[in-house]
C-alpha cells in the first residue's frame, strides 16, 4: 500500500472487532515492512494511489486487496494506478 507522505509525524491506525468464534477473541500480529521512497525515485507512485503495478513485458495479474477473500472490503477508498 502507498500513501503520500510529508515531513510531519503519521502515525498508523488499525480498528478490529472484539469478537471472535466461541469463547475466545483471536490473538492478532503484524509484521509490517516500510519503505520511504526519494521523490526521484524512478518507480515511484503517483500522487494518490494505493496500489501501483509497474514493470514487466505487458503480462502479469494485478489484484485488489480483496481479491482472494471473494468479499468486497467496503469503504476501503482504494485507487490503483497501472504504469
Amino acid at each position: 500500500m502507498y500513501f503520500d507522505a510529508s515531513n510531519g509525524c503519521h502515525d498508523l491506525a488499525f480498528q478490529f472487532g472484539q469478537t471472535g468464534l466461541g469463547n475466545t477473541i483471536p490473538t492478532r500480529a503484524f509484521s509490517i515492512k516500510v519503505t520511504q521512497y526519494a521523490c526521484s525515485h524512478n518507480n515511484l507512485a503517483p500522487p494518490g494511489c494505493t496500489q501501483y503495478f509497474y514493470g514487466g513485458a505487458g503480462t502479469g495479474v494485478m489484484k485488489s486487496f480483496n481479491y482472494d477473500g471473494g468479499i468486497h472490503l467496503a469503504e476501503q477508498k482504494q485507487v490503483n494506478c497501472v504504469r
